[in-house]
């Protein structure tokens, strides 16, 4: 059993130093290296959307970009939570929206993510509550917590020698994606041929009112903005303008801008997306420059 204990140690000691994609943000996060006067938060959309490369030629400033894939505010929240225990906070905030913002998943989305991390409180909370929750023989029976995923255990061990495994493409969180117009939106129609509604979950509305109270009390000045989507899409959501209506009420009663590119030229392009909810490369550069310019005029500095 020492044994067994020694090695879980190792993997998770050297998934803590890999730069793997699961893992490159969550190490600079508890290693305080993120060390940012703008952060961009939010899902997939803000990963893919944001390049720092673009807003810190334009904006002068340190930007990093926290965006996590498949996942609602709730765990966007969690994730601030743990940056502001090891980094210091930053000036900015720019929360890219989306009408699926508050929204709580059914399972665990890339739970491997977490697995290095489990003795975190907060990380426990937070993962808490979903089809495939973590339990106790994962948090606390040796290695039990990598089965099924022995791969990682391996990359792990080879990081804790000193062997930097399968590096991520991202840079400061951030990922363009070198792709055209795939097909997906197509099947996204056939399964809703009558449209969806987004429910609000009401810890993660909660949450979000939480989220904008600590940043007004720590003077941290956030910037909600809603980035392209193409616009054939935005129609599927029944009740989307009484999803944006909400967020234009915490803007007004936070004092906060909110950007809106629903409707931007961009918007109405294939060129500039993979899909119907996410920019390619091309499309997330022109945008974050077209951003970068009203956060100008907005006066970030």
């Amino acid at each position: 059993m020492p044994i067994l204990y020694g090695l879980n140690f190792m993997v998770d000691a050297g998934l803590k130093k890999s730069r793997h994609r699961l893992y490159s943000e969550w190490n600079d996060i508890y290693s305080g290296k993120t060390d940012a006067s703008l952060l961009i938060m939010g899902s997939s959309r803000a990963w893919v959307h944001y390049s720092p490369v673009v807003l810190d030629d334009i904006l002068k400033t340190k930007s990093y970009n926290i965006g996590m894939n498949g996942w609602g505010f709730s765990m966007q929240y969690a994730r601030l939570k743990i940056l502001l225990r090891h980094n210091p906070k930053p000036k900015y905030i720019i929360q890219n929206l989306e009408t699926s913002l508050l929204q709580r998943r059914e399972n665990l989305y890339e739970y491997q993510q977490f697995l290095p991390y489990l003795n975190d409180p907060i990380i426990r909370s937070a993962s808490k509550g979903y089809k495939g929750e973590f339990s106790l023989t994962q948090y606390y029976l040796p290695l039990f917590k990598y089965n099924g995923n022995w791969d990682l255990a391996g990359i792990g061990l080879l990081n804790y020698f000193g062997f930097q495994t399968n590096q991520t493409s991202k840079y400061k969180g951030y990922e363009g994606q070198e792709l055209e117009w795939d097909g997906s939106y197509d099947k996204f129609k056939l399964a809703y041929p009558n449209g969806l509604i987004e429910k609000i979950d009401a810890d993660a509305e909660r949450d979000f009112e939480e989220y904008l109270n600590y940043c007004k009390e720590n003077g941290i000045k956030v910037f909600l903005v809603y980035s392209p989507e193409y616009f054939e899409v935005q129609d599927f959501t029944i009740n989307r303008k009484d999803v944006m209506a909400m967020f234009q009420s915490y803007a007004k009663k936070y004092d906060i801008p909110l950007l809106d590119y629903s409707n931007h030229p961009i918007c109405f392009d294939k060129s500039y997306f993979y899909n119907s909810q996410h920019l390619n490369k091309k499309g997330s550069e022109l945008f974050s420059k077209i951003l970068a310019q009203d956060l100008l005029n907005l006066g970030i500095n």
